[in-house]
């Protein structure tokens, strides 16, 4: 069932989007529907923490992983619903996992969020509009 649109944060949506991966295996279907949506979208904002801090340099699932002392399949499931729902996108980088293999790069893709370019001036913020005439001014009831 799912309320809202779905791949909206803070919605709630059942769907696995890992299904593609295990291709309906019933093992990895039933993982995913034991674990309480709350579990999954704690985990979910854990990851999506630690990548935005980790800022433009991002992060590997295996990083990850490390960092939070996660299991391969937890993350690697949370990774695949935050870049579903639009929330990290693959960087186009890869890095050697602890293992030496490649792995993708992903990192925070708040489109919300506007950040400053690499290398950009600090600009001073914008001007303040000066308020409307006669504001803060009471008027008399009487």
């Amino acid at each position: 069932m799912t309320t809202g649109t779905p791949g909206t944060p803070g919605t709630h949506d059942d769907r696995d989007y890992c299904d593609r991966y295990h291709k309906g295996a019933d093992t990895s279907a039933d993982a995913f529907h034991k674990t309480p949506d709350k579990v999954r979208a704690a985990q979910r904002l854990s990851i999506l923490k630690i990548i935005d801090a980790a800022g433009p340099d991002g992060m590997t699932s295996d990083e990850v992983e490390q960092k939070l002392s996660m299991p391969h399949q937890s993350v690697a499931a949370r990774m695949s619903e935050l870049l579903y729902q639009g929330l990290v996108k693959d960087s186009g980088r890869r890095r050697k996992t602890r293992h030496g293999r490649n792995a993708r790069v992903v990192v925070y893709d708040d489109p919300l969020v506007k950040r400053k370019p690499e290398g950009a001036a600090d600009l001073p913020p914008p001007p303040v509009a000066p308020p409307p005439p006669n504001a803060g001014v009471q008027k008399e009831l009487f």
